[in-house]
């Protein structure tokens, strides 16, 4: 049996664009029964540092296709 990856959940402080498209990238794999990703990403906005990493996570995102809610 094959798992197929749907959801991530970052709960890391990444800002490297290349580790979102790695991670992001595995998501994308065309499998057929395949419909929707989800990304999940976690952050503490309080702490001026993440929220940096995060706002870098956006464009990230952004670059790659993905939509940002």
């Amino acid at each position: 049996m094959m798992l197929v990856l749907i959801h991530y959940f970052f709960t890391l402080p990444i800002a490297w664009r290349g580790m979102v498209a790695q991670y992001a990238g595995r998501l994308n794999r065309n499998y057929d029964l395949k419909r929707e990703v989800i990304i999940y990403d976690y952050v503490d906005i309080q702490v001026p540092v993440l929220a940096g990493m995060f706002r870098k996570r956006k464009s990230a995102y952004k670059a790659i296709g993905y939509k940002v809610e």
